[in-house]
């Protein structure tokens, strides 16, 4: 454990810091990443049924760190049941092939359907950044919701894409 205060030098400090990299990404943040690495590998035909290894073997190229299998297990555990992540992914062992898959082929968690109280909160933003429209500020922002408001789907709506012309 390093000490370390602000402006102060670090053998000097009695407060204890107990993170090695103060640039350090934020675990939900890390795992996140994680989950999509694990998707990319899940969808990867030229690589199907990766196993635990192979997963956390990516994770730590991509990642720069190293992971174990066991926190492997563990996102693909938090990916299927977590309903805060809502992404309820059909992620299966094959003994045959020893190895991860998706059970839906077309299934990512990118291609997530947004929740009826997701769609009325991003009107609900769109509705106040109007308030904004032709000041540079919201120029940043514009392309950005126009790009999520032209390619989400919303369930119960026959795969209907909402468009873009309700924020402008």
């Amino acid at each position: 454990m390093r000490l370390h205060t602000a402006g102060k030098h670090p053998l000097l400090n009695p407060i204890p810091y107990i993170s090695q990299n103060p640039f350090r990404m934020p675990a939900n943040k890390e795992a996140f990443i994680r989950y999509r690495i694990i998707d990319q590998c899940l969808r990867n035909k030229q690589r199907m049924y990766p196993t635990l290894a192979e997963i956390a073997d990516e994770c730590t190229h991509l990642l720069g760190k190293t992971f174990s299998e066991s926190t492997i297990q563990k996102d693909i555990y938090a990916m299927r049941f977590d309903e805060g992540l809502g992404f309820e992914a059909p992620i299966e062992y094959s003994k045959l092939h020893k190895g991860y898959f998706y059970k839906d082929e077309n299934y990512s968690i990118s291609n997530i359907p947004l929740k009826e109280e997701d769609l009325m909160a991003i009107e609900f933003a769109a509705g106040i950044l109007r308030q904004f429209r032709g000041t540079g500020m919201l120029g940043r922002f514009e392309d950005a919701i126009g790009k999520i408001m032209e390619t989400v789907t919303f369930p119960g709506h026959s795969e209907k894409k909402i468009s873009i012309r309700s924020f402008r």
